[in-house]
């Protein structure tokens, strides 16, 4: 396997990161000429952003053999995740949906630790105010975080690399993939993808980390005045979830740095949950 240096001026307020070079980057010994690349230069240009303004590498800077990053960064059953949590690798435990006695399990191996170690150490010596890590590996490798689908566009911190802003992003390779049925269905991701990069830029030239106040196990009481206080205000935003053809929450925020999530798991009980029921009614026909 041929070394895949990176690319471009170390003084670019922005990097992005990948996860390894593929077989059209290992033959050329350049990083992002394979068609994952070819679709992130696509977004790149679609944002009206210079490509050459950014300064690209890799997680890995060698074609992992068969394209499989396991032997660097996986995710699976929790006897592995133990081990390695016992090497003092870095891990991550998260549940798996909402069932709170079911998680998964994400770690770096050695090889992963060296790796994120060299990587640390590249970007220490660049100027990048902004780093954008392409997907799971990346990701994980810089903020500990996962998985990708559910952090993605959030800015992020590095310890190791205090005062930078990682930015997580779903590879583009990710876009390029079909489904059992040949569907090519991720390739919306790419407008996800496209916006991501615009952030990024933004973010170079000033940001400041919010300061959110999050009410996320709120009382019947605290419940029914924040959707009183809700009307009062001409724009709401909300998100409601749905798992199992049931709704287990709902998210209202009418203020920039404040959010309530309601939860409908029987926590107040049938009637007040009826009632709360109402009082949402009423907001949304608002």
């Amino acid at each position: 396997m041929n070394y895949v240096p990176a690319i471009g001026s170390k003084k670019s307020p922005v990097a992005i990161i990948g996860e390894g070079p593929g077989g059209e980057e290992n033959r050329q010994k350049l990083p992002f000429v394979g068609p994952a690349g070819q679709l992130l230069k696509s977004c790149v240009k679609a944002e009206h952003l210079e490509w050459d303004a950014f300064y690209r590498s890799n997680f890995l800077h060698e074609r992992p053999p068969d394209n499989n990053i396991k032997p660097w960064f996986s995710e699976g059953l929790k006897a592995e995740f133990l081990a390695q949590q016992e090497k003092g690798n870095q891990v991550l435990q998260i549940a798996a949906g909402w069932d709170k006695k079911k998680y998964r399990y994400f770690w770096l191996t050695d090889r992963g630790m060296a790796a994120k170690t060299a990587l640390i150490v590249e970007l220490a010596q660049t100027d990048a105010k902004v780093i954008v890590a392409l997907g799971g590996t990346a990701t994980f490798a810089l903020t500990g975080m996962a998985p990708i689908t559910k952090i993605r566009g959030a800015p992020a911190r590095c310890p190791e690399l205090p005062g930078r802003v990682i930015l997580p992003t779903i590879h583009p390779a990710a876009c390029l993939r079909t489904d059992e049925d040949g569907n090519a269905g991720k390739y919306l991701w790419r407008f996800d993808i496209q916006r991501d990069l615009a952030k990024a830029v933004r973010f170079s030239r000033g940001f400041e980390w919010p300061n959110p106040k999050l009410i996320v196990e709120p009382t019947y009481t605290q419940t029914m005045e924040y959707i009183s206080d809700a009307h009062k205000y001409p724009l709401v935003s909300f998100d409601i979830e749905l798992v199992d053809n049931s709704i287990p929450c709902i998210s209202l925020a009418f203020r920039p740095n404040e959010a309530i999530s309601i939860p409908f798991m029987q926590t107040y009980g049938k009637v007040r949950e009826r009632e709360v029921w109402k009082k949402l009614k009423e907001l949304f026909e608002n």
